[in-house]
Order: C-alpha cells, then sequence, then structure tokens
C-alpha cells in the first residue's frame, strides 16, 4: 500500500493539515496528535530500512546464506537483485579479490508481499501489495517487523564475530498507485486528485502552442523536521506490472538520519519519517479524493 511545490493549504480545497509538514508538533508524543488516517489508502508498496556507515569488514556473501538458514521458514525464496550504491553514489560493497559488487540478495515470503533487502552496507525490509486483496498491515506493524528482523541480523553478527555497524542513513518510501479510471481518465484531470497541478487551457494571448501534456514526471524536495533529513515526492505516470494499467504513481521518500546511529535506536526517527509522509501526502491531495477514493477517517 514529479515536480514539486512546498507543502502549502491546496489552492481548490481547505486543507486541514497544521500548516506544513515541515513544522509537525514533533515535541507531542503520538498520543497527543491525530495523523490522518485512510480506511483504503493507495498504496502498494512501503520500504524501511538503513544504509550503514560503512560496509562490514569481512562480510561474504556466504554470510548472506548463513543469516538466511535462520530466517528461512519466514522468507524461503531467495533471489539476487542489482547492487544499492552508498550515500556516496558508488557501491561499497566489494569483492576482496575482483575489487567488483556484490549482489543485493532479496529473501521473500512465499507470498512475496514481505522481503528483507541484504547486502553489506545495508538492510530494508518491504511490504508489497501484488493482489487488490492484499491489506495495507499499517506503519507500526512494519516497523515492528523491520526491528525484529534487523535486530536478529545484528545477533546473528555477533555470532559470527563481525563488528555490529552504525546507521548511516535511514529510509523511509512509500508508494501510492492511482489507476486510470479512478478519478481521473486523462492527465487533464490530475488537479481532481492533486490540486497543484493545473494545466491552463489558454496562454495571456488566447489559445496555447502546446496542446495537453502525454505524460508527466514530477519530483520537489522538502526538509524533514529539526534537519533530520529530506521528503521527496515524486509523481509520474506508469504502467502496472500487475494489470499493465495506466496509473498515476506518487512516492514519497524520506532520507536522513537522526540524534543516534545505534540501529538499536532508529525508532523516533522512522516515526518523524511517517509523520512527514503522511502530513504530506494529506496536503498534495483534495479532500474529495481523500473522501470519496482512500476513506478518510480522521
Amino acid at each position: 500500500m514529479a515536480t514539486k511545490r512546498a507543502p502549502h493549504a491546496p489552492t481548490a480545497t481547505t486543507s486541514t493539515l497544521p500548516k506544513r509538514a515541515t513544522r509537525l508538533p514533533s515535541a507531542l508524543s503520538s498520543t497527543q496528535r491525530k495523523l490522518p488516517s485512510y480506511g483504503k489508502p493507495p498504496i502498494t508498496e512501503v520500504t524501511m530500512g538503513v544504509l550503514f556507515d560503512h560496509a562490514i569488514s569481512e562480510f561474504l556473501i556466504t554470510h548472506v546464506g548463513l543469516f538466511w538458514k535462520k530466517v528461512i521458514g519466514d522468507f524461503p525464496l531467495a533471489q539476487h537483485a542489482a547492487p544499492l550504491v552508498g550515500i556516496g553514489g558508488e557501491p561499497r560493497w566489494l569483492d576482496g579479490v575482483s575489487g567488483l559488487p556484490l549482489p543485493r540478495v532479496w529473501l521473500l515470503s512465499t507470498a512475496k508481499t514481505e522481503l528483507l533487502q541484504l547486502q553489506g552496507d545495508c538492510f530494508y525490509f518491504n511490504w508489497r501489495k501484488l493482489n487488490d486483496d492484499d491489506i495495507y498491515p499499517r506503519y507500526t506493524t512494519i516497523l515492528v517487523a523491520f526491528n525484529r528482523w534487523l535486530s536478529l541480523f545484528t545477533e546473528f553478527l555477533s555470532e559470527q564475530g563481525l563488528p555490529e555497524p552504525k546507521a548511516g542513513q535511514c529510509e523511509l518510501s512509500y508508494i501510492n498507485h492511482i489507476p486510470q479510471g479512478v478519478a481521473w481518465k486523462s492527465l487533464s484531470d490530475t488537479e481532481k486528485i492533486f490540486p497543484d497541478f493545473q494545466w491552463r487551457p489558454e496562454g495571456e494571448t488566447g489559445q496555447r502552442f502546446l496542446e495537453r501534456p502525454k505524460g508527466i514526471s514530477w519530483t520537489s524536495t522538502f526538509a524533514l523536521p529539526e534537519e533530520m533529513g529530506t521528503l521527496t515526492a515524486r509523481l509520474v505516470q506508469v504502467k502496472r506490472l500487475t494489470d499493465s494499467t495506466q496509473a498515476l504513481r506518487l512516492e514519497m521518500s524520506a532520507k536522513g538520519i537522526g540524534a543516534t546511529t545505534s540501529l538499536r535506536d532508529l525508532a523516533s526517527w522512522f516515526d518523524v519519517a511517517h509523520e512527514s509522509i503522511v502530513y504530506g501526502f494529506t496536503d498534495l491531495t483534495t479532500v474529495e479524493a481523500q473522501t470519496n477514493l482512500w476513506e478518510r477517517e480522521t
């Protein structure tokens, strides 16, 4: 379960946000404020993970296999994936002999809706909606699962006599799909969902030279509260792999680091990132879409 503007009240509707996502009341506990909540959010994937400050010394592909044995009951499937690059933009988990990047490994549940992504310098947990009846398990459930598997991984490192790394960058990303035919038929209807995207039918001198766009690609980046990183929003038109339907794809991706770099104490950063994503999503979408499509509850 893109090009952008800074979060502010939508031009066509009245925002219910507490002003800007970058002004979250972060000093308040989660019990003292109520995040917007949706009965049917358009979420198709959530990624929660951490890039380490460096690749784990002497961590080899064979260690991935040994760790897999610990989790194979929950993740019986495995496959290779292209290496993820480090914070500096270059692969950091390299073969000690050849110097070539080592592959990322996916460990997948039987239904393939949950997966661990593992390589020598990062650890990620993903939830994916692959079928219409797959229900988004909510942020708290995903955070508990991530902490469980990350804790098991750090215990494994200790058992193998390997050092426990520090966090270099955390990531929380939400991908949302709004299929064509659901509130929009053509890109002319985009403003019905995203009020900041309006195509002027005429220019200052009358009829416009450019016709209505055939595609959309929009990205903007905002600051997280308390200099804890950035929130990037990307809106593109895509063809869904599950049914080849055209859809608007909104990705909300928070990256950064909090006051601590211990792998055992990352929850506070993820909480702030999650709040910013929820408030940001609510700020970017219309009240009509929130109510009629996604059944906003609070």
